[in-house]
């Protein structure tokens, strides 16, 4: 509105110093949401890296490459009751199914299937992205 050019990267510490020494009101009144905002994304992280670090589950998730905190819990709460699998093929099945075809005896394996929980594959996929 007023044409301000600030350098620098949005929401780092200088930039935002550098927006509240604008002196504009309604700047400093979403600055001011914001920081409420990630003072509330602080507390509630830090408790869920609390509920994970007491969670033996979570600890043994999180000892893999690029499941964090959040991940490890996400996991644990799509697969629910790990005893209601009957082994471990039947998990990885409900987790990522991939497809089969099998004529005589070749067998073909496709890509995953949409069978299963669609966000237990969802938190596979990005956790592999790391």
């Amino acid at each position: 509105m007023y044409n301000i050019k600030i350098d620098g990267t949005p929401f780092t510490k200088e930039y935002i110093k550098t927006l509240r020494e604008l002196n504009d009101y309604k700047i400093n009144g979403y600055l001011n949401v914001l920081e409420v905002l990630n003072k509330e994304i602080d507390e509630i992280s830090n408790k869920i890296k609390e509920i994970a670090n007491d969670n033996e589950d979570a600890k043994l998730l999180m000892s893999i490459p690029g499941i964090s905190f959040y991940s490890a819990l996400f996991i644990i709460s799509e697969i629910g009751d790990i005893n209601r699998f009957p082994d471990s093929g039947h998990l990885v099945s409900y987790a990522i199914a991939p497809s089969t075809r099998s004529s005589g005896n070749k067998v073909y394996h496709g890509p995953i299937t949409k069978q299963g929980s669609s966000y237990l594959r969802w938190i596979l996929r990005l956790s592999g992205q790391t």
